[in-house]
């Protein structure tokens, strides 16, 4: 009886330490301006992406099939075109006066999401120091 007991523990535990490592495993971006202040001034703005539980692939040498594991960046400031990359960091330049939305998405080498996406808001102003 005692070993009964003691092996459903055991089972139990694993099952839970299991989820818990897959819930951690779960994709994580985080996305952060640098140096916004002074970046703004100057019409620009440089991001940073910290990406968990994913190997960042290069769009255009991971093929089109979903890989579990892999996948790449979409930035996209307001509603213009993506830039898909692998890169973690990306700078913008000579951006209008105004507030702008930086989107960044985790997708899969089929472009399609797997996960979460964050977004950063700069504001360039309308007397911009030159460079």
């Amino acid at each position: 009886m005692h070993s009964r007991f003691v092996c459903c523990a055991l089972a139990c535990s694993c099952l839970i330490l299991g989820a818990v490592a897959a819930s951690a495993a779960d994709p994580q971006i985080d996305a952060e301006l640098i140096n916004a202040e002074s970046n703004a001034a100057k019409g620009n703005a440089s991001i940073q992406v910290t990406v968990i539980g994913v190997e960042l692939i290069d769009a255009d040498e991971a093929g089109t099939s979903p890989r579990t594991g892999q996948g790449h960046l979409h930035y996209q400031i307001d509603q213009g075109p993506v830039i898909a990359t692998s890169s973690r960091k990306l700078a913008l330049h000579e951006l209008e006066p105004g507030t702008h939305q930086i989107r960044v998405a985790l997708v899969g080498n089929d472009h399609k999401p797997v996960g979460p996406e964050d977004t950063v808001t700069v504001m360039i102003p309308t007397a911009v120091l030159a460079h």
